[in-house]
This record gives C-alpha cells, structure tokens and sequence, in this order.
C-alpha cells in the first residue's frame, strides 16, 4: 500500500507541475523578458500586472499543497497515520486549495470582463473537487483518529 501511495503522489506532483508549465507558457517569458529588461512596463494595460500576481499566488498555493501531500506521505511512510499533525495538514492543505480555488475563479471572472466576453463559466470545478476531497479526507483522518483515541481509554 505504501509503495502505491508514493507512486501515486509522484504522479500527482508530476502531472500538477507539466500542467503549470504548460498552461502558463505566456506568463513565464513574459517574466523572463521581464527579468532581462526587454519588456518595458506600460501602466496603462494593468491586466497584464494583476494576471502575472494572481498566477504567482495561484501557483504559490499548488506548490504548497505538493509540498504538504508529501510531508503526509512521509509520515504515513513512517507508519504515523492516524495522528493530530496529519489530520491538521490535511485540513491546511485543503485551505490552502480553497484559496486556488477562489484566486483562480477571481482571475477568470476578471478575465471574461476584460476581454469583454459575455459566455463562458469563470468557476474552477477542477480545483473545488480538489479542496472538497482534500477535506474530507482531513475529516476522516480526525475521525478515525478520535475512534483511536477513544478506544485507547477503553479498558
């Protein structure tokens, strides 16, 4: 089972990592030539300053959450599963996707109005799955914990 969960994090932090690279090409040469002095910064067009803060903290809270899903499966490596720290990573964890999910809803609905387009859904159904589950997972690590617990103080 341990040698599945590992497998499987590493995928999941494999594909998260291809999918950020790959869905914000745009963004990171236009940090790059940010970052060589070939672009100049032109004040008047914002957008493309809000879009670039609102991509660095969308992608701060993924890379968080990785780094949270692999400091679980270290300790549940280590045979600590049902334990306080876990289950308060967990529930960090999925805080920290409910942020993702609202900056990202946010930077879609503002880019639907700037680009003044009157169709389409700016919700992330993708990363609202993600925070739901994380969570509940969280709320069943606390709850086999405290049937732990209890069954500890049973003689």
């Amino acid at each position: 089972m341990k040698k599945a969960l590992n497998t499987y994090c590493s995928l999941l932090i494999l594909s998260c990592t291809l999918l950020m690279i790959k869905d914000n090409q745009d963004i990171i040469m236009w940090c790059y030539n940010l970052g060589k002095g070939s672009i100049n910064i032109d004040f008047s067009d914002s957008w493309k300053i809000v879009n670039v803060f609102l991509w660095g903290l969308k992608n701060t809270f993924t890379v968080l959450s990785g780094i949270f899903i692999i400091l679980i499966t270290v300790r549940i490596n280590q045979s600590v599963v049902f334990d306080w720290k876990n289950t308060r990573m967990f529930r960090l964890t999925g805080i920290m996707l409910a942020a993702y999910f609202f900056i990202s809803t946010i930077k879609n609905a503002v880019e639907i109005f700037h680009i003044n387009q009157s169709s389409g859904n700016p919700v992330d159904y993708h990363a609202l799955v993600a925070t739901s589950f994380v969570l509940m997972v969280g709320e069943i690590f606390a709850i086999g914990l405290r049937l732990k617990e209890e069954n500890e103080l049973t003689i």
